[in-house]
């Protein structure tokens, strides 16, 4: 059903999240979130307001809190339809439920000019004609909260493993280590067998923190606990498998 927004007050504080670089702010109290980018048109919206929920399928509705100008200088408010599932209290991975706009470099929003009528249910802005891939998700971890976050690595990934890099300059070949098995919700990359970095990791070590499975295609995202620069090490990854058979 559609209803006043309401947070868990668990959610108010400093998150990491996929889709940014930067730190994104719930603010529980006032239903705001910011961190999330749109830009439509010139115009960067960073804040938005949750203004519809529908808690029979975990949509939370938000607004941007300014508007925009687009076609001829009609004002519009941009939408984001979050349909989010929760993995742990200070955890949990959503998609964004809109179809792609050209007007934000095929970002996926839902727009409606300020002076029309704005949505009242949740359904109207939920139900876009393209829904986003399976592997479209975005993950969200509570800052300080990485240590307690921690989920076991999908099953295709539980093992010892030597892997091949190579990107044209570097390479590793047989003389390699990753180690899934001996902590099974974190991957080791032994960098003494092979130097060359992967995976977005300084110090080679990542944490699985959700697993989506579609078919026997296996989706597990990691977050990065050690160095951050947003240049050569992220604090996400997403890793995938295939089972053949």
């Amino acid at each position: 059903m559609d209803s006043q927004c309401t947070f868990p007050t668990s959610w108010d504080s400093l998150w990491y999240d996929s889709s940014i670089t930067g730190d994104l702010t719930i603010d529980q109290s006032q239903l705001r979130v910011t961190g999330w980018t749109r830009v439509m048109a010139t115009t960067t919206i960073t804040t938005w307001v949750c203004t519809l929920e529908d808690t029979s399928n975990n949509y939370l509705v938000f607004r941007s809190t300014n508007q925009f100008a687009l076609d001829f200088g009609v004002m519009y408010y941009a939408y984001l339809c979050i349909h989010w599932t929760k993995v742990t209290d200070n955890s949990f991975y959503y998609y964004v439920r809109a179809d792609q706009q050209a007007s934000a470099s095929n970002e996926r929003v839902y727009v409606v000019p300020a002076s029309q009528t704005q949505p009242s249910t949740a359904s109207t802005v939920c139900i876009p004609s393209n829904v986003p891939a399976t592997e479209e998700f975005n993950m969200m971890v509570k800052q300080g909260e990485i240590i307690n976050v921690k989920q076991q690595c999908p099953p295709p990934f539980l093992g010892t493993f030597t892997y091949t890099y190579n990107d044209g300059s570097s390479h590793c070949g047989s003389n390699s280590s990753w180690d899934v098995c001996s902590t099974k919700n974190t991957m080791t990359f032994d960098y003494t067998a092979c130097s060359t970095k992967v995976a977005f990791t300084s110090e080679g070590v990542v944490h699985c923190v959700a697993n989506i499975s579609s078919g026997s295609t296996y989706y597990a995202y990691t977050i990065n606990p050690g160095t951050i620069d947003n240049t050569n090490y992220y604090r996400f990854a997403c890793f995938i498998a295939y089972y053949f058979f």
